[in-house]
């Protein structure tokens, strides 16, 4: 039982950690870079200028 708990906070620490790495990439991105991406036409900096 003891083992089940450690491997559930394991993996809870690791969502955490994909979460705020997913966030921080958001954050990060700078508007220039989201409208040149968007000018070369990709679709996946359209919504995240949504989101911006």
């Amino acid at each position: 039982m003891e083992i089940v708990n450690i491997l559930g906070v394991v993996i809870l620490i690791a969502f955490t950690a994909f979460f705020v790495a997913a966030e921080f990439s958001i954050v990060k991105v700078r508007a220039t870079r989201i409208e040149q991406l968007i000018d070369e036409g990709n679709k996946k900096a359209v919504s995240a200028k949504k989101s911006y």
